[in-house]
């Protein structure tokens, strides 16, 4: 990372000076950073990002590189403008909410059935969730499909 260099600077007709340089060379990255100060909870859209020259030795080795993997995910806490964002930041935005009335799903190749429930958590697309039936009072569990909407899948035994 070293460097040594002379600069040769001419002065006039027949005259130059020679300058001596050193110096340290480093690895720069592009890092995808906030361009403003964003809330926690609040989706982070392509325009709230920009990219800015980092070197690479300072940048957290759990810093996120690629932009396409911030879009659409929300902070969990408040995050500064300009400073790398870490995996641990950001979570996937919550579409059920917890207590929230969810739609059960269960569909199979000859049938459609659907229940009324309740989310025991919060839980964000493709995540499991446990659901409490409002007419059976059972628990059960079931893959965010949608806003307030919940698939479950049959057991393969009973397939």
């Amino acid at each position: 990372g070293r460097f040594v260099a002379t600069l040769v600077i001419s002065t006039g007709r027949s005259t130059t000076q020679r300058l001596r340089l050193t110096g340290r060379s480093y690895a720069m990255i592009d890092v995808p950073v906030l361009a403003r100060r964003t809330r926690r909870g609040e989706v982070i859209g392509k325009n709230n990002l920009m990219l800015i020259p980092m070197r690479r030795d300072t940048v957290n080795r759990n810093a996120i590189l690629d932009a396409e993997s911030i879009i659409g995910m929300v902070p969990r806490r408040l995050l500064s403008e300009g400073v790398a964002i870490n995996l641990n930041d950001l979570r996937r935005p919550v579409v059920v909410a917890k207590g929230a009335m969810v739609t059960i799903v269960l569909r199979t190749e000859r049938m459609i059935l659907t229940a009324r429930g309740r989310a025991m958590r919060n839980a964000a697309m493709g995540e499991t969730v446990s659901v409490t039936n409002t007419r059976s009072r059972s628990t059960i569990e079931g893959v965010v499909a949608g806003p307030n909407r919940v698939i479950i899948s049959l057991a393969p035994d009973l397939r």
